[in-house]
């Protein structure tokens, strides 16, 4: 992944011997533009479904992570996973020359000492890439040195204890989807060859992108909003269990109810979500979560991607706004908190706690166990939703799997 590149482009080349392919990626995203990056990274999978032997990610040393190239890590990993980076990643830090520079003039500290200083975003990087790392000097004139500094990144390549290159279901669709393509397109003989095979990234690499952006299921983000009972404005990624927070807007008094679990929790996760504005609020959520909307004067549960522009919303003291606007983008975080009454108000805009995998009364009755165990023995329900499989409790999934829902 480099921070330079907008577009996906392979390039491959021999070196000592060794055919070395190199497909680089965005390395920063426009959260605006969520599709554009998704597809770019997906034609990534679809250039070589056979799978890669590393994963490069490209910074700056001195670099601060600004929040776009956060989130293209994150989108990395929801792609790929997090073994990607535990047994594949490698970071390349680039721009070596300043660095010789900026310790020469004020202190002199190898680039092993600076790497050991580094907190935050850069320190868990690193962490999830086992410490593997290569500085160099981009600007490096002398032929011999430039081929040390990239023999010294294949060698840690080769030292990875991988002799499989990585893949994952979305490889194996492309393999399946390029084979599809190829048949189809060998009928039109007057193509080139390379010609043949840009179009049929292009497609598969679409096909992929749509089919991450299903896998994409989650609730809240992260930076959703809730206010508690003692009328603080919280993140979700804030909220705890036990807290009680406004579930029903009315001209009479605000409702609260307390949270008694979460049904989807995980913090590292990038996914895709749909903003939904009114004329005084914006509500991001899954596409497959509840809202309520006006139909036939009456209120009726609504899936966020059956939502249309003009339909009406309940908002803040039981006011009513229409929709304005209609948009997707990738936020960070998988927040579900469940309240004992099953809705709660986020970002001013009443919604459901559950998503459209059944009616939301039917959600509501199913979850009465669970809310009656949690009034007897809130520490026993804490202790049942403790094993956890991709953020969501494992006794969830088995049920959605029993279900089949």
């Amino acid at each position: 992944m480099s921070s330079g590149t907008d577009k996906c482009l392979k390039k491959v080349s021999q070196v000592g011997g060794r055919t070395i392919c190199v497909v680089d990626t965005p390395g920063t995203m426009d959260t605006r533009h969520p599709r554009k990056a998704l597809k770019e990274i997906s034609k990534a999978i679809a250039s070589n479904p056979s799978g890669y032997d590393a994963f490069l990610i490209t910074l700056s040393w001195d670099t601060k992570m600004t929040p776009e190239e956060r989130m293209a890590i994150k989108l990395m990993e929801k792609m790929f996973g997090q073994k990607a980076l535990m047994d594949y990643g490698v970071i390349v830090f680039t721009h070596g020359d300043t660095f010789v520079k900026v310790q020469n003039r004020y202190r002199n500290e190898t680039f092993e000492d600076y790497i050991q200083s580094q907190t935050g975003f850069v320190d868990e990087l690193l962490h999830k890439c086992q410490q593997r790392y290569v500085l160099i000097d981009n600007l490096e004139s002398d032929l011999g040195k430039f081929r040390e500094q990239f023999i010294k990144l294949v060698q840690i390549i080769d030292e990875m204890k991988n002799r499989v290159k990585y893949s994952n279901k979305y490889f194996e669709e492309a393999k399946k989807l390029k084979e599809e393509e190829k048949e189809k397109r060998e009928e039109k003989e007057e193509e080139k060859e390379e010609e043949k095979e840009e179009v049929i990234v292009e497609t598969v690499g679409l096909q992929i992108a749509s089919s991450a952006e299903e896998d994409g299921a989650g609730c809240f983000p992260a930076d959703a909003t809730v206010i508690t009972d003692t009328g603080e404005t919280i993140p979700l990624s804030n909220l705890q269990i036990g807290q009680k927070v406004l579930v029903s807007l009315g001209k009479n008094g605000h409702d609260f109810s307390t949270v008694y679990m979460f049904g989807h929790l995980q913090e590292a996760s990038v996914a895709n979500f749909i903003n939904i504005n009114t004329e005084n609020h914006t509500i991001t959520l899954s596409p497959g979560h509840y809202l309520y909307t006006k139909k036939n004067q009456h209120w009726v549960e609504t899936a966020a991607e059956d939502v249309a522009t003009g339909d009406i919303l309940l908002t803040e003291h039981e006011e009513e706004e229409m929709v304005t606007r209609i948009s997707k983008s990738f936020e960070e975080g998988l927040y579900a908190p469940f309240t004992m009454t099953g809705t709660i108000v986020v970002n001013g805009v009443l919604a459901s706690c559950y998503v459209n995998c059944i009616s939301h009364g039917w959600a509501h009755v199913l979850l009465w166990p669970v809310r009656t165990l949690y009034r007897l023995c809130p520490s026993l329900l804490a202790l049942v939703c403790k094993s956890k499989t991709n953020g969501i409790p494992t006794w969830i999934q088995s049920l959605r799997r029993a279900f089949n829902i």
